[in-house]
């Protein structure tokens, strides 16, 4: 039994050993898996959100005269603020639990690939939204902005545990650069089918409608470069004895809830991170309403 024992001790320590080389920081596989999701997901905010669908939303959706909802008519640019806000604040509500279970049983590419993937599928479903369809769209739309806000918090949860101290302002600026080459070359072949659909024989609708599944499809092609190649550790944590015998979805849930919690009340002892979350919320989500309010 002894023996047997230190046989299963040695070839953990092997297994172990191997996770580890490969979860060596800058590995220049793993930086590569994490800088291509910002090549591959930056493509859709600047084409769908930022460029192409707002202008379609609200000359070829929504009614010139506003779409009427209990009573009251509101116009295309409100509309879209909803549903931009909306998502915005359900990933607010949901994010810290969510963090809380990736961190607990290291899944955060678990969450980062479920919610690109469900985004990018949603993404295409764009192509079937046309004039009038304005719940369809809204509907849509939300839940692509919840999957692309919340695998971009999963995203930048990595950042810390693939590159060194003394890298991090590099890796994080290296995967903006890819985002914004990415995001540039994407919404150009785009622009160009909108801009040339008469030469290849379809209506403006049409090119708008391609553009917006090819924009769904960039998002999850490139993806699989992250998934190939960006890796995770594996959980150091196990759950508690009072929880063995829940389903695991529901002892993950709880310890996420309960994680979430017991930070919320240490946050209030630390002022300077008060102060900066409350700048982040203000400045910087206020910035990215800005620009997904500006075109339309």
């Amino acid at each position: 039994m002894q023996c047997l024992l230190e046989i299963q001790s040695d070839i953990h320590y092997i297994a172990r050993s191997f996770f580890q080389v490969r979860m060596e920081k800058n590995d220049k596989k793993t930086l590569f898996g994490w800088y291509m999701y910002d090549w591959a997901n930056s493509a859709y905010i600047l084409t769908v959100v930022t460029a192409i669908l707002p202008v379609y939303f609200t000359d070829g959706i929504v009614p010139k005269e506003g779409f009427r909802i209990g009573g009251t008519l509101y116009s295309a640019t409100s509309l879209w603020g909803f549903a931009i806000s909306a998502s915005a604040l359900f990933v607010f509500i949901c994010a810290p639990v969510l963090g809380a279970i990736a961190d607990f049983s290291a899944s955060k590419k678990k969450f980062l690939l479920g919610f690109c993937f469900t985004g990018s599928l949603l993404c295409t479903l764009l192509f079937f939204c046309g004039s009038g369809d304005v719940w369809m769209t809204l509907l849509v739309l939300g839940a692509t902005q919840i999957c692309w806000v919340a695998a971009n918090v999963f995203y930048d949860a990595f950042l810390p545990h693939i590159a060194t101290e003394d890298k991090l302002d590099w890796v994080s600026g290296k995967g903006y650069a890819y985002g914004y080459v990415g995001s540039d070359i994407q919404f150009l072949i785009c622009l160009g089918l909108i801009l040339g659909h008469q030469t290849i024989g379809i209506s403006s609708s049409q090119a708008v409608q391609a553009a917006l599944v090819f924009s769904g499809l960039w998002w999850a092609g490139f993806s699989l470069f992250t998934l190939k190649y960006l890796k995770e550790a594996p959980p150091s944590e196990k759950l508690p004895e009072s929880m063995l015998l829940l389903p695991r979805w529901a002892a993950l849930t709880s310890i996420g809830f309960q994680r979430a919690l017991s930070t919320l009340k240490k946050i209030r002892g630390f002022k300077h991170l008060v102060i900066l979350l409350l700048a982040l919320m203000l400045y910087n989500e206020g910035i990215k309403k800005v620009i997904n309010m500006a075109t339309i």
